[in-house]
């Protein structure tokens, strides 16, 4: 008997059950989540109000606009129960920062930062489904405020999953032959890439509405890969649903994420292409194309609503009425700011220094800074950071390889149908396109 009938004997006695093809991915997630715990822990601040001085004025900045949201919504409000100075219910326009500034300053009662304020009440501009899911429960349980640190623990714990779910679902169902323990490593490395690190060592309102569409979006995309076993074949109804509901409900939380359903038309354009989706050749296409549609039409709707109940206009979510560091009610950012802004998110270089801890604020505009003259005089607001994504995380760059993967497919599939439409039988494809295309395959798993 050879070594490797031997080898492949010992394997079959092994029960199926003990080795799953899920268990690596289950150990990335939980060392991953000991970590999001461990980090939780040793940071853990408390959710509290604190002054922020801001253009010779003073502003409070509270931590806790999700604990007030709660509140809010367990006694039947959208806004916020919180104190309103007299003088910026009065102001003619309580946007502009250094008049509402200097009024908190000089009558010693200061307004919030970074809470949306609209006909003399506060409101909380983040999106609500975290309050509900989470917040809420919490406190209607046990009559303690859940604390922002612990919420984020909760969410990145949640969005490991999600993003770990992902990846072992393209790995089974598109990415056949490849190795597991290159996907279990890609999988490893998209979550690191995540940012989920950041978002709980920096446990602010801001990082919960990110977190929990983190959570939400890649499950949902999983499950719409999962809903059909064979490329073009009729979708699995339920799972589609399914995919689409957390999909949708990332607009509840934050609305940018919804752009994440442009992968729905991708992942499932086979089905489309079929005509088993967007079609009434079958009753099935038309469930499986209200299963798509009806749970972005629902969330949409209930978020419409919630927005016009609080703002009188179903589609302002409230980032205009937010009290920051400028006015956004006259803000205008045109596209060409908006593109110069994304690139440099992307393609901004770190900045390092001499002195611990080697880094600085790449967006900085001090003279010290060498790339100050990416931001200064344009119309930008750069967040600080030491560089942009592709240089936090160079395995972005492992995408080209993906890019150009599709376009050798394309290519090759093009030969082919020109090859059938001239009689051809076969075109050959050439070892060199082969290996390019095989490569790229593989580099796409980053």
């Amino acid at each position: 008997m050879s070594a490797e009938s031997a080898r492949s004997r010992t394997r079959h006695r092994v029960p199926r059950i003990l080795r799953p093809d899920w268990l690596p991915f289950a150990i990335v997630w939980v060392v991953a989540s000991v970590v999001i715990v461990l980090l939780t822990v040793s940071t853990h601040p408390s959710d509290s109000t604190y002054t922020l001085q801001y253009s010779g004025g003073t502003f409070l900045v509270d931590r806790a606009q999700y604990q007030r949201l709660a509140d809010a919504f367990l006694n039947g409000r959208t806004w916020l129960d919180v104190h309103v100075p007299d003088w910026l219910a009065a102001m003619d326009n309580p946007y502009d920062p250094q008049a509402r500034g200097a009024l908190g300053a000089a009558s010693g009662d200061p307004s919030l930062w970074d809470w949306a304020f609209y006909h003399g009440r506060y409101y909380c501009y983040f999106g609500p489904l975290p309050a509900i899911v989470l917040f809420a429960p919490f406190k209607a349980l046990t009559g303690t405020d859940l604390s922002t640190a612990a919420a984020c623990a909760i969410l990145a714990i949640a969005a490991c999953a999600s993003l770990v779910f992902l990846v072992q679902t393209l790995w089974k169902r598109f990415w056949k032959g490849t190795p597991r323990w290159f996907a279990v490593l890609a999988c490893t490395a998209i979550v690191a890439a995540s940012g989920l690190s950041y978002l709980v060592l920096v446990p602010w309102f801001y990082s919960i509405p990110i977190l929990a569409s983190l959570a939400l979006a890649p499950a949902g995309i999983a499950l719409w890969a999962r809903s059909a076993d064979d490329i073009g074949a009729a979708p699995h109804t339920g799972m589609v649903a399914a995919g689409s509901l957390l999909v949708a409900l990332t607009i509840t939380c934050r609305p940018t994420f919804i752009l994440t359903a442009v992968f729905g038309l991708i992942l499932l354009w086979p089905q489309i292409r079929s005509r088993e989706m967007l079609a009434v050749r079958s009753r099935h296409a038309v469930q499986a194309s209200l299963a798509a549609i009806a749970p972005f039409l629902v969330i949409g709707g209930v978020m419409m609503w919630y927005n016009a109940a609080r703002f009188g206009n179903p589609f302002n979510f409230g980032a205009n009425y937010n009290l920051t560091g400028f006015d956004m009610t006259q803000r205008h950012v045109s596209p060409q700011a908006r593109l110069f802004s994304a690139s440099l998110l992307l393609f901004a270089p770190m900045r390092f220094t001499r002195s611990f801890p080697f880094t600085a604020n790449v967006f900085a505009t001090d003279g010290t800074n060498p790339w100050a003259f990416l931001i200064r005089n344009r119309n930008v607001i750069a967040e600080p950071t030491v560089g942009g994504i592709v240089a936090l995380s160079p395995i972005c760059l492992l995408a080209i390889p993906a890019v150009i993967w599709f376009v050798v497919s394309l290519v090759s599939r093009k030969r082919v149908n020109d090859a059938v439409v001239t009689g051809t039988s076969r075109v050959p494809e050439t070892p060199h396109v082969s290996r390019i295309s095989g490569a790229a395959r593989s580099c796409a798993l980053g």
